[in-house]
Parts: structure tokens; C-alpha cells; sequence
């Protein structure tokens, strides 16, 4: 994450019917097939979602308009008891609109999460990593009612958006799809060391934090008055204090190299500009 090439940026295209999503697949066995001796990792994870993307389509079309209902799928042993995890019919509070809020305009507090959030939210793409984090944040983390919540807003944002991989995709995550598990809480700091060490992404849409060293830019409100005067952020003021319970920085996981003197001396001189766009 954090470089141009992370992703194919093909969704779009997939999602307007630029492209078909066969095309794409034989284009990526062409290719396997010219550079075999090459790591495949790239095209393999391609095809992968390429199958999701099939699976969600062919899913919706068996369960049509419970792709949009509260318990989803709605998966039922033999005795007619629901298997799959179920969500209160309420509405949610002014307290956690409050969060829900926030979780939209990329300000929980926390960074791999507010980062992803305010890159759809001024661009209009997200990956689909970072789709799995946020959606998991808003249903167990900040305790959302409803699922469905995120999903029209993803809706409301995505400039890639597909019907059926987006509603599946948080049917997915929130535990309602014809998954037997009941949701998938993604740790986010954990998520962060390990697929954003540096914090380089986190700086791309967070320049209020371009100065802190990794890994600690995942987890600014352990700051103290030093390291905050140090990397000129104020938790709390500059950037928001966390709406949720923050969690230490695990021990067993390496401490990423810092960025060197030069590119700290970059990230200074951009900072003032980042702020700007941003904003």
C-alpha cells in the first residue's frame, strides 16, 4: 500500500462494463503464461477476486433482495434457527450517529482507519483492503446497528462501485452472508504494521501526521507532550482523539526502520501543501 501500483485500478472499468471481466482473466494467463519464471502473487490475487467478483453476482442472483436486507442472507439450520449473526431492528443513537459521523469524514482517531476513509471520501476509490478494515471498524469496533449503513454510503462514494461485490462484500464482513461465521473483526493496528510498516499510505491522506516516525503514526494517542510537540500533532486538536478504546503496539511485531533523514526533511516541506488538498 502507499504506491501507485499496489492494485490494477481495473475496477472502474469492470464496474462501468469498459472492460470485461474475461478479458482481464485471459489477459492474466497470458501473461503468467509469457513470465513464468516471474512471482506470481499479483495475478494470482487478481483471478482470486476476479472469482469473488462471480460468486457475489451468481449469490445475488439466487437470494435477489436479501442482499439488502438487515440479516442478509439469513442462513437457517434444519430446525429453522438462524446460524448467521443477526443485527437489533433499532435505529442508532445520536451517540453512535455521532461516531458514524466521524468514521465518514475520516476522524475516529484512528489512522489506518481514517486514512483508507478520507481517500474514498476525496477520491472515491478505496482498496479492497482497506474496504475489509473500515467496514469491520464500523460494525464491531464503533458497534453500528447496521450493517447496511456503510454499505450505502461505500454506495453513495466508490466511483467503482458494483452492486453485488459491495452489499456482499459487507454481508461478508458483518457476518449475515452464507458464511457460516458470525463476522470477521479485523485488528486494525495489527493490519497496519503489517501492510502499511512504514506509514507511508497513512501519510499520503493524514499530512496532520507527515512528521511521525512508523510505527508509532499508527498510534498517535500514545503520544506524550514531547513526541507530540516533536512531530508537530496535538491529539485532540490537530488530530482527533480516538473514539474507541486504543490498543498498544504489539511487542513481538518488528519495529520498522524509520524513514530517513531526507524523506523527513520532504515530508516537512510537503506538509503544509497536503493540508491544503486535503481540506
Amino acid at each position: 500500500m502507499g504506491t501507485s501500483d499496489f492494485s490494477t485500478k481495473l475496477s472502474p472499468y469492470l464496474a462501468l462494463g469498459c472492460v470485461s471481466a474475461r478479458t482481464v482473466w485471459w489477459e492474466a494467463m497470458r501473461y503468467q503464461e509469457k513470465h513464468p519464471r516471474k512471482v506470481q502473487q499479483g495475478t494470482f490475487n487478481l483471478e482470486v477476486n476476479l472469482q469473488w467478483r462471480d460468486f457475489f453476482r451468481l449469490t445475488a442472483v439466487v437470494y435477489k433482495n436479501q442482499l439488502f436486507a438487515r440479516d442478509g442472507l439469513g442462513q437457517r439450520d434444519k430446525r429453522g434457527r438462524l446460524t448467521s449473526r443477526t443485527f437489533a431492528k433499532r435505529e442508532p443513537t445520536e451517540e453512535q450517529w455521532e461516531r458514524i459521523k466521524k468514521w465518514m469524514d475520516g476522524k475516529t482517531g484512528v489512522p489506518f482507519i481514517d486514512a483508507p476513509m478520507r481517500e474514498l471520501k476525496y477520491s472515491g476509490y478505496m482498496s479492497n483492503r482497506c474496504r475489509q478494515n473500515c467496514a469491520s471498524y464500523l460494525v464491531n469496533d464503533l458497534g453500528c446497528p447496521d450493517w447496511r449503513i456503510g454499505a450505502e454510503y461505500f454506495q453513495s462514494k466508490l466511483i467503482d462501485h458494483d452492486v453485488t461485490s459491495n452489499w456482499m462484500g459487507w454481508q461478508y464482513v458483518s457476518g449475515v452472508s452464507n458464511d457460516p461465521k458470525h463476522g470477521r473483526r479485523y485488528p486494525v493496528l495489527k493490519q497496519a504494521l503489517t501492510y502499511d510498516p512504514y506509514g507511508i499510505f497513512v501519510r499520503r491522506w493524514l499530512p496532520e501526521l507527515a512528521l511521525c516516525p512508523a510505527p508509532e503514526i499508527h498510534a498517535p494517542f500514545l503520544f506524550g507532550e514531547e513526541e507530540q510537540d516533536a512531530y508537530e500533532v496535538k491529539v485532540g486538536a490537530t488530530y482527533p482523539a480516538p473514539v474507541t478504546t486504543p490498543w498498544k503496539i504489539p511487542e513481538e511485531i518488528d519495529r520498522p526502520t524509520e524513514l530517513p533523514a531526507e524523506e523527513e526533511v520532504e515530508a516537512r516541506e510537503r506538509k503544509p501543501k497536503l493540508q491544503e488538498e486535503v481540506e
